[in-house]
C-alpha cells in the first residue's frame, strides 16, 4: 500500500502550469487595439490608440525579433488613416493591414507591407460595386497564398461574413460565412485551417466555436466546435468557467493554440490550452502581467507572445513570452 500511494506524484496546478517570462518592453507609445502579423522570423506590431491622447490613433509601426529577450525595431510608419482595432495577416511574405476604425468611422481599406524594401502599397478595398464593408473588430487570417477576413462591427451592426483576399489579382471575393454574427473574437491557423471563438453579439458574449476549412466547398468550409461553456452533460466541459470573454489574444505554440486576457464583464487574465486533435480545452498559468484588453498576440519561430493593451484609460507597453511546458518562475 504504502509503495502505490508514494508512485502517484501531486499534479502540478494549473496556475504553475506554464511560464510567462518578461521580454524587451514594446517600442513606441503604450497602445491598445494595435494590428499585428507575422514575416518568417520577425513578428510587426503597430497602429492602435494613444491613451495619452484620448481617441487619438496612430500610425507607427515596429518589428520584434524574439532573439535573445526580444527586440524592437521602428519601421516605415503605415501610410494610411491611424486607427485602431484594424486586423493583421500575412500571405507569401508580405503583411497587410486592412479595416479598423478612426475614431469617426470604419474603415474597408487595405495596405501592403513588403519587408524587403520596407515600403507600404494600398491594395484594393474590400467589398464590392454593391457596397464597401468597412468595419472594426474583425478577423484577419492568412492560410496558403489568400487572405482572409471575417466578423466584425460597423458601428450600427455585428456582421458574420467572410472575405477572401488573392494578392496575385489584388482582388476580394465574397465567400460563404459562418452564419453566427460576432466582433472583438479570436482565431487560430493551423494546419490549414482557422479556428474561431470568443467575441460579442450584441452586447452578449459568445460561447460558441467554428472550424474553417478553405479547402472545402462553401456549402461544407464551416463546421461547428465544441461550446466554450458547462454546454454539455458530458464531463469534458465541466471545468469551462472563464474560457468566454472578448478582446483577448490567441496564439499557437507548437501543436497547441492558447488564449488570453480580454474582457469578460471585467478584464480577464486567465489562460487556457486548446487542443486541435480532440477540440478540449484545459487551465493553463493565468497572464503574469497587468490584466488587460485590446493586446496583440503572436507567433513567431514557434513562440508565442503577448504586447500592449488597455486597461481604462491606461494603456501598456510590455512584452510577455509564455512557454507552456515550463513551471511558472515567480522571479522572472
Amino acid at each position: 500500500m504504502l509503495m502505490s500511494l508514494n508512485c502517484h506524484k501531486n499534479k502540478l496546478p494549473y496556475t504553475e502550469s506554464g511560464n510567462w517570462i518578461n521580454r524587451a518592453d514594446f517600442e513606441g507609445l503604450a497602445v491598445g487595439e494595435a494590428a499585428t502579423f507575422v514575416i518568417g522570423e520577425f513578428a510587426y506590431v503597430g497602429t492602435g490608440i494613444d491613451f495619452s491622447h484620448p481617441n487619438s490613433r496612430i500610425s507607427a509601426m515596429y518589428q520584434f525579433d524574439p532573439s535573445g529577450n526580444g527586440g524592437w525595431q521602428e519601421i516605415a510608419n503605415f501610410p494610411g488613416s491611424p486607427r485602431s482595432s484594424a486586423v493583421g495577416f500575412s500571405v507569401l511574405m508580405k503583411g497587410y493591414i486592412a479595416t479598423g476604425f478612426d475614431g469617426e468611422r470604419p474603415l474597408n481599406d487595405c495596405w501592403e507591407y513588403d519587408p524587403q524594401t520596407n515600403k507600404w502599397q494600398q491594395k484594393s478595398s474590400i467589398g464590392n460595386s454593391s457596397a464597401d464593408f468597412a468595419r472594426y473588430d474583425a478577423i484577419g487570417f492568412g492560410i496558403g497564398d489568400l487572405g482572409y477576413i471575417t466578423t466584425g462591427n460597423t458601428g450600427s451592426g455585428w456582421l458574420e461574413d467572410l472575405w477572401q483576399y488573392d494578392p496575385a489579382s489584388d482582388t476580394w471575393t465574397e465567400r460563404r460565412g459562418s452564419g453566427k454574427k460576432r466582433s472583438s473574437s479570436i482565431c487560430f491557423v493551423y494546419n490549414g485551417k482557422a479556428y474561431i471563438f470568443c467575441g460579442t453579439n450584441n452586447g452578449k458574449l459568445l460561447n460558441d466555436g467554428w472550424l474553417y476549412d478553405p479547402s472545402l466547398p462553401d456549402s461544407s468550409a464551416w463546421q461547428s466546435l465544441n461550446h466554450i461553456t458547462n454546454f454539455t452533460n458530458q464531463s469534458f466541459d465541466d471545468s469551462y468557467s472563464d474560457i468566454v470573454r472578448s478582446n483577448g489574444v490567441a496564439f499557437i505554440v507548437k501543436d497547441k493554440g492558447y488564449l488570453t486576457t480580454g474582457n469578460a464583464g471585467s478584464l480577464n487574465a486567465s489562460t487556457w490550452e486548446y487542443d486541435f486533435g480532440n477540440d478540449l480545452w484545459q487551465p493553463k498559468t493565468p497572464f503574469y502581467g497587468s490584466a488587460r484588453e485590446g493586446a496583440v498576440g503572436f507567433t513567431v519561430q514557434n513562440r508565442g507572445f503577448v504586447t500592449t493593451g488597455f486597461s481604462g484609460t491606461s494603456a501598456y507597453d510590455d512584452t510577455w513570452e509564455f512557454r507552456p511546458d515550463e513551471v511558472q518562475n515567480k522571479n522572472q
